[in-house]
Protein backbone atom coordinates (compact mmCIF):
# COMPACT_ATOMS: atom_id res chain seq x y z
CA UNK A 1 0.00 0.00 0.00
CA UNK A 2 3.20 2.47 0.39
CA UNK A 3 4.33 1.84 -2.72
CA UNK A 4 0.97 2.98 -3.88
CA UNK A 5 1.06 5.99 -2.29
CA UNK A 6 4.59 6.94 -3.05
CA UNK A 7 3.05 6.19 -6.75
CA UNK A 8 0.57 8.44 -6.22
CA UNK A 9 2.31 10.93 -4.91
CA UNK A 10 5.06 11.18 -7.77
CA UNK A 11 2.56 11.24 -10.35
CA UNK A 12 0.80 14.25 -8.48
CA UNK A 13 4.12 16.00 -8.24
CA UNK A 14 4.89 15.38 -11.75
CA UNK A 15 1.37 17.04 -12.96
CA UNK A 16 2.27 20.44 -10.55
CA UNK A 17 5.38 20.53 -12.59
CA UNK A 18 3.75 19.86 -15.98
CA UNK A 19 1.32 22.66 -15.37
CA UNK A 20 4.07 24.78 -14.08
CA UNK A 21 5.97 24.85 -17.14
CA UNK A 22 2.66 25.39 -19.42
CA UNK A 23 0.51 27.93 -17.17
CA UNK A 24 2.81 29.89 -15.19
CA UNK A 25 6.65 29.70 -16.71
CA UNK A 26 8.85 27.24 -18.36
CA UNK A 27 11.63 26.20 -15.58
CA UNK A 28 9.23 25.56 -13.05
CA UNK A 29 10.15 22.14 -12.86
CA UNK A 30 13.90 22.86 -12.99
CA UNK A 31 12.84 25.57 -9.94
CA UNK A 32 11.10 22.88 -8.25
CA UNK A 33 14.04 20.89 -8.55
CA UNK A 34 16.45 22.82 -6.97
CA UNK A 35 18.34 23.64 -10.57
CA UNK A 36 18.13 27.54 -10.06
CA UNK A 37 20.54 28.56 -12.98
CA UNK A 38 18.68 26.28 -15.77
CA UNK A 39 15.57 27.24 -14.28
CA UNK A 40 16.30 30.65 -15.00
CA UNK A 41 17.68 29.93 -17.90
CA UNK A 42 14.42 28.29 -19.10
CA UNK A 43 12.52 30.98 -17.83
CA UNK A 44 14.34 33.93 -19.64
CA UNK A 45 14.22 31.36 -22.94
CA UNK A 46 10.76 30.64 -22.56
CA UNK A 47 9.80 34.49 -22.59
CA UNK A 48 11.91 35.22 -25.41
CA UNK A 49 10.80 32.26 -27.22
CA UNK A 50 6.87 33.44 -26.92
CA UNK A 51 7.67 37.21 -28.07
CA UNK A 52 9.17 35.62 -31.14
CA UNK A 53 7.50 32.62 -32.22
CA UNK A 54 4.27 33.00 -29.99
CA UNK A 55 2.90 30.27 -27.77
CA UNK A 56 4.31 27.83 -29.58
CA UNK A 57 7.95 28.80 -28.97
CA UNK A 58 7.10 29.01 -25.15
CA UNK A 59 5.70 25.45 -25.51
CA UNK A 60 8.87 24.24 -26.86
CA UNK A 61 10.61 25.58 -24.33
CA UNK A 62 8.31 24.45 -21.49
CA UNK A 63 8.45 20.93 -22.96
CA UNK A 64 12.28 21.35 -23.35
CA UNK A 65 12.55 21.93 -19.14
CA UNK A 66 9.84 19.21 -18.41
CA UNK A 67 11.97 16.99 -20.21
CA UNK A 68 15.27 18.18 -18.81
CA UNK A 69 13.48 17.78 -15.66
CA UNK A 70 11.87 14.37 -15.62
CA UNK A 71 14.47 12.77 -17.47
CA UNK A 72 17.98 14.54 -17.31
CA UNK A 73 18.13 15.27 -21.25
CA UNK A 74 16.55 18.09 -22.51
CA UNK A 75 14.39 17.33 -26.39
CA UNK A 76 17.79 18.16 -28.14
CA UNK A 77 19.50 15.22 -26.51
CA UNK A 78 17.06 12.82 -26.61
CA UNK A 79 16.08 13.12 -30.31
CA UNK A 80 20.40 12.79 -30.65
CA UNK A 81 20.64 9.58 -29.14
CA UNK A 82 17.28 8.34 -30.97
CA UNK A 83 18.39 8.95 -34.39
CA UNK A 84 21.69 7.59 -33.28
CA UNK A 85 20.28 4.40 -32.25
CA UNK A 86 18.10 4.17 -35.37
CA UNK A 87 21.58 4.46 -37.32
CA UNK A 88 22.81 1.89 -35.65
CA UNK A 89 20.04 -0.54 -35.24
CA UNK A 90 20.01 -1.42 -39.24
CA UNK A 91 23.73 -2.03 -39.39
CA UNK A 92 23.36 -4.91 -37.08
CA UNK A 93 20.36 -6.06 -38.52
CA UNK A 94 21.94 -6.44 -42.30
CA UNK A 95 24.72 -8.30 -40.78
CA UNK A 96 24.61 -12.28 -41.53
CA UNK A 97 24.47 -14.35 -38.58
CA UNK A 98 27.46 -16.09 -37.28
CA UNK A 99 27.79 -18.94 -38.68
CA UNK A 100 25.53 -19.13 -41.20
CA UNK A 101 26.68 -20.34 -45.05
CA UNK A 102 27.00 -18.24 -47.81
Amino acid sequence: MSNSTENHSHVLFNAVRLAGEALVLPGTSQLLDGKLGSGALHAVAGVAARSVFGPAGWLLVAANSYAKSSSGASLLERISNRSKAAQEQPAAETAPPEGAAE
